[in-house]
């Protein structure tokens, strides 16, 4: 008799239900037995957890005892549900098979035991015109098929491109779908190009007699013969012709009315290069609405000689062109003089040097080291140098507070003036003039 108190769990260990120190880490539930609590001790106090299902619950398992493991807590802080799973195969096999289930038994925290399946075989549909197979093996298969569609299988219409004559045949297909785009008839049928040739009551090709008619076509038009190529004197004495005006028609002549103008050349006939007083020619004319000349006539243009006056253009006299000439002379001379008078007035600025309203600080003077006339300082005057003789105006209130010396010194750029006492402010000399030469 087989030992019931040792349980070998899909784990491979083996748990010996009187070993107390076993006990202590498994807790095995009993489907529509144990509670709620029941699990939570058993989960709390980090037990192995199984669930036992007995035949009464579950009537696949028969009187073998299944153990199944927990697979699924909700919430692992604080579940309020519990998945226990076992695998049932339907036969002993390596992979998975059509038929296998997964038992599950689930514990809810409210609503206590309930028992489900779930098929661990993978289940393909399939539409119209395909089947499914399971073949097994050391690799289990799940075949699709294609059903026949129900036409023959092979070949049809012409195998190469066809270019048939009048009379001729050629192959076309012709085939019936279904609403998955399959073909479930196919066939080939014969198509023979027309080769009847046309009459005057019916339609058809045409023929070499009536090609060789049309080639050397005599027909008639009204009354009349036409030919292939019309004579040159052919009359279509039933064609009526009109006109409008200048255009008129005479029974078959056309004319063109004269415009009223005279036949005739107008303007000059060469090129014209007319002197003061001469002429040429200018035609003038009127047109109409339709273009043509109703009036043609020559005019003269005459070439104005009349001379300038002090009250109405003109023509220059030569008089006044050799008056013109005399004054462009007399102003060239003119210019002559004003640009040697210039050089003149230039020469005559650097002998005369001239300045106004020039100050001089007290901070300028300084000793001149000479026994009357003890202070000095330099007046600036650009462009005199040395060869200048220097005449200088002093300010009357200046000379008496002062007591300037009548003697100046010239020098580059510059006139030193001489006074017996110190200037304490700043003078303004009224002018200054250096003439070139030397003083004596």
């Amino acid at each position: 008799m087989a030992d019931i108190s040792k349980i070998e769990l899909p784990s491979g260990e083996v748990y010996d239900l009187k070993d107390v120190v076993a006990r202590q880490g498994l807790t095995i539930l009993s489907y529509g037995f144990s509670t709620w609590n029941d699990f939570i001790t058993a989960y709390n106090s980090r037990k192995i957890v199984y669930c036992r299902a007995s035949s009464g619950s579950d009537p696949a398992v028969g009187s073998q005892l299944r153990l199944a493991f927990m697979a699924y807590v909700n919430n692992a802080e604080t579940p309020t549900e519990v998945e226990f799973q076992y695998y049932r195969s339907v036969s002993s096999h390596t992979e998975s098979q059509q038929g296998d289930q997964i038992y599950v038994y689930k514990l809810n925290s409210n609503t206590g035991w309930s028992i489900m399946t779930r098929e661990a075989y993978s289940k393909i549909e399939v539409g119209d015109n395909l089947s499914t197979s399971y073949t097994t093996g050391t690799k289990a298969k799940i075949k699709i098929s294609h059903t026949a569609s129900g036409v023959t299988e092979g070949s049809k219409g012409d195998t190469t491109s066809q270019t048939p004559e009048f009379g001729e045949t050629f192959k076309v297909l012709s085939g019936t779908v279904d609403t998955t785009g399959h073909l479930t008839a196919f066939d080939e049928h014969s198509v023979t190009i027309p080769n009847s040739t046309a009459s005057s009551s019916t339609a058809g090709l045409m023929s070499s007699t009536d090609k060789s008619n049309l080639d050397t076509l005599v027909t008639n038009v009204g009354s009349h013969t036409v030919a292939k190529d019309v004579p040159s004197n052919a009359v279509f004495t039933d064609t009526t012709y009109t006109g409008t005006s200048p255009i008129t028609v005479s029974g078959t002549t056309i004319s063109h009315a004269n415009s009223g103008v005279t036949a005739a050349s107008k303007g000059d006939t060469a090129n014209q290069t007319p002197t003061w007083g001469g002429t040429f020619k200018v035609p003038s004319g009127t047109v109409n609405a339709t273009g043509h000349l109703t009036a043609f006539a020559d005019h003269t243009v005459t070439i104005p000689s009349a001379v300038a006056t002090t009250s109405a253009n003109g023509l220059m006299s030569s008089s006044d062109k050799t008056s013109l000439n005399t004054l462009t002379t007399q102003m060239s001379t003119a210019q002559t003089n004003i640009t040697s008078l210039q050089t003149s007035v230039t020469a005559l600025g650097n002998l005369i040097l001239c300045g106004t309203g020039k100050q001089v600080t007290s901070s300028k003077w300084s000793s001149s080291g000479e026994e009357v006339y003890l202070y000095k300082a330099d007046v600036a005057m650009t462009g005199v140098d040395s060869s200048y003789f220097p005449l200088v105006q002093f300010d009357d209130a200046d000379i008496n507070s002062f007591e300037f010396s009548p003697k100046t010194t010239p020098k580059t750029n510059a006139v030193t003036i001489y006074c017996k006492t110190k200037p304490n402010r700043t003078i303004t000399i009224p002018n200054i003039i250096c003439f070139k030469g030397k003083s004596v």
